[in-house]
């Protein structure tokens, strides 16, 4: 098959033929390859449809002059390799060798518009010819032509075009075909049009030529992001009686143009300029509230419940209810970003305007309003929240008394940040924080809402989602870069915790709620802006870590004197969240730790073990509040979800094994296990569902990484820790769903633990389900991932690894290319540095293999690049390691005068940087004394 933006379509077409072909018996093999255009415009064949990681190769290749092979190429003719007249002359080349023909998947009325207009005639098989076939046509046949029958995606044209090839004697069918030349040029350009053609000329165009069932679908897909999975889970949603043809028609009809959506760089389409208007307004009344709830659907199957439900979210507020609000989490993924767009400009087509009836005074239409939102408060009604902000809206119009209307301006900010909770339309984020704005200093409460709308800003900036156009210009000119999202993201959080730091002054609940959300952003800008920290905030930290130090401590003195005055089980369960945290990061920035260090993690993991141990034990018997929603003292009266609970162990075990930090770690893990298992208790008695399937998947993680750490300790039974490492992860990856977009990850970590365990028993088999693994492992990674460099080192690993156990130097010629894409695809130095390392080892693999001088040069040149990377990094012992391998080749080709020098530089370099007693420093005054004495 040919790849281009219509083609891909087919994929699933693809599949069923070579299923087809299988099942029929009558094939030794059948191979599937696809067709991509080079840079050059050539055509280049590789195994996949996406872009391929290894160098295309000639499609030459796939000629078979014996004739024994068959040849069908599925193509709907449209994309760029036909426009430039490359396949013609492919087909052409192969035709003249073996049995070849065009599987056409679009509906033969389409056939004469495409690139290989096909025409009707007869297709002969001579007797005295096996295998080569004439087309009688009465159409004159073009010079130096060869015909290329052209069959329909039908049971019946396949096996008329069989039976030409398998029968015997003269046989003769009614079929159609296209001539195909050696000299086929670009198609004509096509006849003039004017520049700009208007959106309602496209779709008339559209709408007079695609079929019925085309046109519907084309209408159905402005409800749904235009990537293809999703659109083709809507067409068998709300056209179950339709085939991919229909799609296609609407790709290739002018509707819409081809984007790259970051960071995966992935198919997907967008609708041209006004096309979405003019499709969108022909739906039927009700159809957008069906075809969002098929959506739903899709991303609660893809994403679990537990992730933001643009599509049920809408389908809510157009049916006049409010579902509670969705977690807090951002959108990581671009398609669900993507979901949140295309929901709300389907929710904003279809909203009706509110009413408020009659002039009244301000004091009328503040209480009528404060009544509407009460309702919607109890019951969740959406028209009383529309209502009631148009109430609020007409009141802050007419009101003239300062103390009232900046009151007005408060409740009227409060409830738009509520509707935006609730429908995710960027105008209520913005007419939130304008109100916000103009309520304070007047109404101190108005604070609290004013730091909320801005965090809110700050995530829907991350997100890229819909309400991200909300904010003020002011930020983006204070960032210095307008175009860094996340200097302007910083800035919006920098502002929101000092508002809602004078709005935690305030007493009572409201100053709680806002000094609790002081809190998390706090802690997000400790965690998330370091680096903006350090251009953006006045005075600048020392440095990232700092940083992150002094906002964390800066929460917990907010948490301590809240637990001073109202010490509730919520606030002590934050606070020995919080302290875990920060203890966990003390930990990971000590790779050699001192006491000083240990006695800093201890301080802050024992008294958050305890904290968490007493919220734990209120969780248990904790009462719940009516309808499980905050009543007046809800911080005493707690009623934490069971997701709260599992999250709650799982904190409790980085507790109790950062308690041990430095000494006995063993006994922290083994309490940590404990905990985790109590975790997993928990998250078991949940109902099914992928709720439960994702705090399950939490605690597996968990596991996984706390055995990965038991296993490191000096003393422990290395093999039995890699059994639970790799028999966690196995569970893990059975609960993940295929599409999350943490998969890729999990097999990493897991292959990871295949190969160590493999390599530590000499196992083939064992190191075969590592490569298996990490294969998949690398062609799940995004091509832009910046994790994608160390994926392919660990799978080059892998390869050199099962080489020196199995001895298949195939394996040793695929590390060196997949190892050498990771050097070259490397984001920092350090991986840089990896990745020439492990290839000098391939390439010494490879010369003792095959007794090639030349490789051992190769190497010496990769353990360069890999000592002079390190040094960049800063890893100047690292560096001193590479270049004693260098040295170790030089002996080999050069002799031991030059591998004297290089022994010489790399203890320079240690001696250089005050590193004269690293391990690698005795090996080089080994080597030198050997070198030196004479006995090389």
């Amino acid at each position: 098959m040919d790849v281009s933006s219509s083609t891909v379509v087919w994929e699933q077409t693809l599949d069923e033929l070579r299923e087809t072909f299988l099942r029929c018996g009558a094939f030794r093999e059948v191979r599937v390859h696809y067709l991509h255009e080079d840079p050059d415009g050539a055509p280049g064949v590789s195994t996949g449809p996406g872009p391929p990681a290894a160098p295309l190769r000639s499609p030459a290749q796939l000629t078979d002059p014996t004739g024994r092979q068959l040849t069908l190429l599925l193509s709907d003719c449209a994309g760029p390799m036909w426009r430039s007249g490359v396949l013609h002359r492919l087909l052409h080349r192969w035709a003249a060798a073996m049995p070849v023909a065009v599987v056409q998947p679009l509906p033969q009325r389409m056939w004469r518009s495409t690139h290989l207009p096909a025409r009707p005639g007869l297709l002969r098989r001579p007797e005295q010819r096996s295998g080569r076939l004439e087309f009688v046509s009465p159409e004159a046949r073009p010079p130096r032509t060869v015909p290329v029958p052209v069959l329909a995606l039908h049971h019946l044209s396949m096996g008329a075009w069989a039976r030409l090839l398998s029968g015997t004697g003269q046989l003769t069918q009614r079929a159609a075909a296209a001539w195909v030349g050696p000299g086929q040029g670009p198609a004509p350009a096509r006849p003039g049009r004017s520049a700009v053609v208007s959106a309602p000329e496209r779709v008339r165009v559209f709408r007079r030529h695609a079929s019925p069932t085309a046109v519907r679908l084309a209408q159905w897909l402005t409800t749904t992001p235009l990537e293809l999975p999703v659109m083709q889970h809507l067409q068998r949603a709300m056209l179950p009686d339709s085939g991919p043809d229909a799609l296609a028609e609407v790709l290739l009809g002018g509707l819409l143009t081809r984007v790259e959506r970051e960071p995966e760089g992935g198919l997907a389409y967008a609708f041209r300029e006004g096309v979405w208007d003019e499709l969108h307004h022909r739906l039927d009344p009700g159809d957008a509230d069906r075809a969002l709830n098929h959506l739903s659907r899709y991303v609660e199957r893809r994403w679990g419940r537990t992730a933001r439900n643009f599509p049920a979210m809408a389908v809510a507020y157009l049916s006049g209810t409010v579902d509670p609000p969705g977690p807090p989490d951002g959108l990581d993924d671009p398609l669900l970003r993507e979901f949140a767009v295309v929901s709300t400009r389907v929710l904003r087509g279809s909203l009706p305007q509110p009413r408020t009836g009659t002039a009244r005074t301000p004091g009328r239409l503040a209480a009528d309003a404060r009544d509407r939102l009460g309702r919607f408060r109890r019951q969740g009604t959406a028209r009383d929240l529309d209502l009631g902000i148009a109430l609020l809206t007409e009141a802050v119009e007419v009101e003239r008394r300062r103390p009232d209307r900046s009151r007005l301006f408060a409740d009227l900010a409060a409830a738009l940040a509520e509707r935006w909770e609730a429908r995710r339309l960027g105008e209520d984020l913005s007419g939130a924080l304008a109100a916000a704005e103009r309520a304070v200093p007047d109404v101190p409460q108005a604070y609290g809402t004013l730091g909320v709308v801005l965090r809110n800003l700050s995530e829907e900036l991350a997100a890229g989602g819909p309400g991200a156009d909300a904010v003020p210009e002011r930020f983006r000119e204070r960032a210095g870069a307008p175009d860094d999202p996340d200097a302007v993201r910083f800035l919006l959080l920098d502002e929101a915790q000092r508002v809602l730091g004078r709005a935690a002054a305030e007493d009572g609940s409201s100053g709680r709620a806002a000094a609790i959300a002081r809190i998390r952003v706090l802690q997000q800008l400790g965690s998330d802006f370091g680096e903006q920290a350090l251009r953006l905030h006045h005075p600048p930290p020392e440095g990232p870590d700092q940083w992150y130090g002094a906002m964390a401590r800066r929460s917990l003195e907010v948490l301590d004197t809240l637990i001073a005055s109202s010490p509730s089980p919520a606030l002590v369960h934050l606070r020995g969240r919080s302290r875990t945290m920060l203890a966990r990061h003390y930990a990971d920035l000590a790779d050699r730790p001192t006491a000083e260090d240990v006695e800093q993690v201890r301080a802050l993991a024992r008294p958050a073990a305890l904290d968490l141990a007493q919220s734990l034990a209120r969780m248990d018997h904790a009462p719940a509040v009516g309808d499980g929603r905050p009543g007046p003292d809800w911080e005493r009266a707690w009623a934490p979800e069971p997701a709260d609970l599992v999250e709650g162990w799982v904190a409790l075990a980085d507790a109790h094994e950062l308690a041990w930090f430095g000494s006995n770690v063993a006994t922290g893990q083994e309490e940590a296990l404990a905990d985790l298992a109590e975790a997993l208790a928990v998250a078991d008695t949940l109902p099914a569902g992928g709720h439960r399937d994702a705090l399950r998947l939490r605690c597996l993680e968990a596991r996984a990484l706390v055995e990965m750490r038991r296993s490191r300790v000096p003393g422990a039974d290395r093999r039995a820790a890699l059994d639970r490492i790799v028999d966690t992860w196995a569970e893990v990856l059975e609960v993940l769903p295929e599409s999350a977009p943490s998969r890729a990850g999990i097999l990493h970590s897991h292959g990871v633990a295949l190969m160590l365990r493999g390599q530590l028993d000499g196992s083939e088999d064992g190191l075969l389900d590592a490569v298996r693994v990490l294969r998949r492992c690398v062609a799940e990674t995004s091509g832009k991932s910046p994790d994608l460099a160390v994926r392919r080192i660990d799978l080059g690993r892998a390869l050199l690894f099962r080489y020196r156990v199995a001895q298949t130097v195939v394996d040793l010629y695929e590390a060196d290319w997949i190892v050498g894409a990771a050097a070259r695809g490397a984001g920092s130095a350090e991986t840089r540095a990896h990745a020439y390392d492990v290839r000098g080892g391939v390439a010494e693999a490879l010369g003792l293999a095959t007794s090639a001088q030349m490789r051992f040069a190769e190497a010496a040149a990769h353990f360069l690049q890999a000592a002079d990377s390190s040094r960049v990094a800063g890893a100047t012992a690292a560096a001193a390691g590479h270049l004693e391998s260098r040295a170790r080749m030089l002996e080999r080709i050069a002799g031991p005068d030059r591998a004297l020098v290089e022994y010489e530089r790399a203890l320079s370099l240690l001696a250089e940087h005050g590193e004269d007693d690293a391990p690698v420093a005795s090996r080089l005054r080994e080597a030198l004394h050997r070198l030196g004495s004479g006995d090389a």
